[in-house]
C-alpha cells in the first residue's frame, strides 16, 4: 500500500517510482533495476527519491543484501537506514578534513570551519 502523503503534484518520474518500490528489505530494488523498470537514468532515479523523501514517502536504501532501495516495513529498517547514513555522513567529514589538511599545505592558509547552518 503507497501512502498518499503528498501535497504536491507527483511528477511522472516519482510516480514510475513510486509504482516499482515495495515495502520491506527482502523486497529491495536496485538502482540498475529501477533504471531498467522506469526507462530512466540513475541521476533522475536518484532526485525522484530525495523529492519523494522530502515529500513524506519513507523511502529507503538497504545496504546489505538484498541491497537496493524500498519502503520501510519496521522501525528497524529506519533505525538501520539512519546508522547506515550516519556512518555515511562521519566518512564524509574525515575526507573534507583530510582535504583541508592538505589544501592547507599546499595553499599555506586555513579553509575553515563548515557553517552550522550548512546542512539546512
Amino acid at each position: 500500500m503507497k501512502p498518499e502523503l503528498t501535497k504536491y503534484e507527483l511528477t511522472e518520474i516519482e510516480i514510475k517510482v513510486l509504482n516499482h518500490l515495495e515495502t520491506g528489505h527482502n523486497n529491495a530494488i536496485s538502482l540498475k533495476n529501477l533504471c531498467l523498470r522506469t526507462g530512466e537514468k540513475e541521476r533522475q532515479i536518484r532526485l525522484a527519491i530525495e523529492s519523494l523523501r522530502n515529500q513524506g514517502y519513507i523511502i529507503l536504501f538497504f545496504p546489505t543484501l538484498p541491497q537496493g532501495y524500498g519502503m520501510a516495513e519496521t522501525e528497524v529498517d529506519v533505525t538501520e537506514f539512519i546508522d547506515y547514513m550516519r556512518e555515511r555522513v562521519k566518512s564524509e567529514c574525515i575526507i573534507i578534513r583530510s582535504i583541508k589538511v592538505a589544501a592547507k599545505k599546499k595553499f599555506m592558509h586555513e579553509f575553515g570551519q563548515l557553517p552550522l547552518g550548512f546542512m539546512g
